[in-house]
């Protein structure tokens, strides 16, 4: 499944800049990442259409840093978001701008994808359903943010949209990159407990692959986030 994920990110890098790109464009398209969102109610739709306003035409200048609280703010009943389910530790819950997560992944995915440099990122405490494992990011505004930093020296627009039940995001730029960026994860099962009989965590090693003519010509280390055991009941 992860494989043939991969391997759709590698054909819509390799063909949305010549489907997207229009006069209208900010210009050229050098990543693109969507999410479903057909198993999500439509509160969480009305609160990523709400996300989406404030994402959508935001320019990212050369060398600075995108804080998506910084440009999102508080997803609050004041600021106009519905009541959502979110994850709370182990527990499903409701509060104010459930769903916002999904928004914060897609453009978390959207930026690495481009080569970005990770500055603050978490995982849920819980696998969600929406991304392969280790490619998800979660926000809480004033404590956790996502953060990325632009590396090059060129600007970046970001543009962002709710569309036939899709999440969409698509990052421009004056002009291509070298090389293109893909995420990749390898899947460790860790050992099941005799003690607590729990079926054993995982822990997901994200790697960033450099990809030029199709060859993959570096490989850098991002990170590891361990899922923990799933418990039975």
């Amino acid at each position: 499944m992860h494989t043939l994920l991969r391997s759709l990110l590698f054909i819509l890098l390799l063909f949305f800049p010549v489907l997207l790109n229009s006069e209208e464009s900010p210009g050229l398209v050098v990543s693109y990442f969507e999410i479903d969102l057909k198993k999500h109610n439509p509160a969480v739709h009305a609160n990523l259409r709400l996300a989406s306003e404030k994402l959508n035409k935001i320019k990212i200048p050369a060398k600075s840093q995108f804080s998506f609280n910084k440009t999102v703010g508080s997803a609050s009943l004041e600021n106009g978001y519905h009541p959502a389910t979110v994850y709370s530790g182990e527990n499903v819950i409701s509060e104010p701008g459930g769903g916002i997560c999904i928004a914060a992944t897609l453009v978390y995915n959207t930026l690495l994808l481009s080569g970005f440099t990770i500055k603050e990122r978490y995982k849920h405490s819980r696998p969600v359903s929406y991304v392969p494992p280790g490619l998800d990011a979660t926000i809480s505004y004033g404590l956790r943010d996502m953060r990325m930093i632009n590396p090059y020296n060129r600007d970046f627009v970001i543009e962002m949209k709710v569309e036939n039940e899709r999440l969409i995001g698509i990052l421009y730029s004056d002009f291509p990159l070298s090389v293109k960026y893909l995420p990749r994860i390898e899947v460790q099962e860790d050992e099941i407990s005799s003690v607590s009989q729990n079926s054993g965590g995982r822990s997901i090693h994200v790697y960033l692959d450099q990809i030029k003519e199709g060859e993959t010509v570096r490989t850098k280390y991002l990170y590891t986030d361990f899922l923990n055991p799933l418990k039975k009941y």
